[in-house]
């Protein structure tokens, strides 16, 4: 299977603070197996920190919206519910394996969810 994006979307009893414990975890691996690890390790710190502080305040984290050949996001919903997507530059099995080993990791830590593919709003629903 090939896709462009992965869509996590949680539970509707999930709020953004039940992420920050595993959110470390989440990110650190999402960047390893995309292969965009950050080379300067206060860099990345800072980053994971600033993601956490978010979270613990149930407040939508930043995630991983650089320039790269995937990206991690945190869309804003309208119906209140709490979503991340992995977002790769075209149709790519890689897409889909990073999207399944997060998925894995947050059924470690009994996070429930569900997972669509290719689910971006078209940009006529969004005006």
């Amino acid at each position: 299977m090939r896709a462009k994006s992965g869509h996590i979307v949680f539970s509707e009893k999930t709020e953004y603070k039940h992420l920050a414990p595993v959110f470390e975890e989440v990110m650190l691996t999402f960047l390893k197996e995309s292969k965009q690890t950050v080379e300067d390790p206060e860099y990345l710190e800072m980053l994971v920190k600033l993601n956490i502080e978010y979270l613990e305040r149930n407040q939508k984290p930043e995630g991983y919206n650089r320039p790269g050949k995937m990206r991690l996001i945190f869309p804003i919903r309208t119906d209140g519910c709490v979503e991340m997507y992995i977002m790769g530059l075209g149709l790519s099995v890689e897409t889909v394996r990073v999207t399944e080993l997060l998925c894995s990791i947050l059924n470690t830590h009994s996070l429930d969810h569900d997972i669509f593919w290719d689910d971006m709003p078209k940009k006529e629903d969004l005006l």
